[in-house]
């Protein structure tokens, strides 16, 4: 009897080896397979020249807000569906460091190169809820980050390829004007950064006109506004940065 339960402990033992050994062979076929498919590339040509990037912030069939970023003149335009666009100026810092992301190459895993919206497993790698790209004659589609972080599916569908690419490219596919703006009041001399940037309400109130700019009171909260006639984007500002501007030119 004891004989018996010994040798079951060894086959046991040895099916357990087995299993690890085979684990790691799949791993390394996986692993090889994986580094096949790894491709340095990029997403434009080097030599292509980017005016206007469009980031549409959409669900699969319905736009809901759409940003355009002309980098030729430094101006971001925010569109949502029946609402007065904003248009306003770019952070000329982040702005060329987007163009520079997008011209540098990438480590691309190439996952499919037959996709598309009508793909069984489509809902595997994008939510209801996505981020398009569009640059030149370039749509990129963005969708899940994977689960360990590192990594973002994008869908090409110009070519119908689907790949993964680092995951820090998702920092700047934001439609949200606050991320875009140039962060500061004044450029040359003062520099107070705004709380929000949103449109004028209504029932603003003139409360101080200088060189450059015009400053709205609604209850208790300040704005301010470019004399610009490029733009039409209003900053909201706190109580605090609205006393420091009147000391600063007192």
């Amino acid at each position: 009897m004891k004989n018996k339960i010994f040798i079951l402990h060894i086959i046991n033992f040895l099916l357990f080896i087995i299993y690890i050994l085979s684990f790691f062979i799949f791993s390394r076929e996986l692993e090889t397979q994986n580094k096949n498919n790894i491709l340095k590339m990029y997403l434009l040509n080097t030599k292509e020249n980017i005016i206007n990037i469009e980031i549409h912030n959409k669900t699969i069939d319905k736009e809901n807000e759409i940003l355009i970023l002309n980098t030729k003149d430094n101006i971001g335009t925010f569109i949502e569906q029946n609402i007065e666009p904003i248009i306003f100026p770019l952070d000329n810092i982040k702005i060329n460091t987007f163009l520079q992301y997008l011209r540098k190459p990438h480590k691309m895993y190439k996952i499919s190169d037959n996709f598309s919206f009508s793909s069984k497993n489509f809902h595997n790698f994008f939510s209801e809820s996505c981020y398009q790209l569009k640059i030149n004659n370039s749509t990129f589609l963005f969708g899940n980050i994977n689960d360990l972080g590192n990594r973002q599916y994008f869908f090409n569908t110009n070519t119908s390829e689907l790949y993964s690419i680092e995951s820090d490219l998702y920092t700047f596919i934001e439609t949200s004007p606050r991320f875009w703006v140039e962060p500061y009041i004044f450029k040359d001399n003062l520099s107070y950064q705004s709380i929000d940037i949103t449109r004028m309400p209504d029932n603003a109130k003139v409360v101080l006109e200088i060189e450059d700019i015009i400053i709205y009171k609604v209850n208790d909260k300040y704005y301010i506004k470019s004399k610009d006639e490029n733009y039409n984007y209003t900053k909201e500002i706190s109580k605090w940065t609205y006393e420091r501007i009147l000391n600063n030119i007192k």
